[in-house]
């Protein structure tokens, strides 16, 4: 989770461009090593757009996690939480939440026509 948090710092406007250009290079042997198929790695979060810093990098493994995304889509068009449901109402409230970051997040990368 701390690789979320430096990216995000990493593409903060008020950042100065000489710790930018550190902390990206600090960042870049993670997301090299960034491992697709890892539950807890959303490349599509953690690269927000193709503009992104480390989009290149990550390029295939986003490709691949993105699809995997829209292979699971419900009948309904919604996504379900990947997690067994403590509570049948919260599962579904947390269904709301979790389409609109798929939606958003595949729209970013361009799997969603405008």
């Amino acid at each position: 989770y701390e690789l979320y948090c430096c990216m995000r710092l990493a593409r903060t406007s008020a950042l100065p461009a000489q710790v930018r250009d550190r902390l990206q290079g600090l960042l870049l042997p993670s997301l090299k090593a960034a491992d697709p198929d890892d539950a807890h790695l959303d490349l599509l979060r953690l690269i927000p757009t193709p503009l992104s810093f480390g989009y290149e990098v990550v390029r295939g493994g986003l490709e691949r996690q993105a699809e995997r995304l829209i292979a699971s889509q419900g009948a309904d068009g919604g996504w379900r939480p990947s997690w067994a449901p403590w509570d049948a109402e919260a599962h579904v409230e947390w269904s709301g939440a979790i389409t609109s970051r798929a939606i958003i997040s595949l729209s970013a990368h361009g799997y969603v026509a405008p």
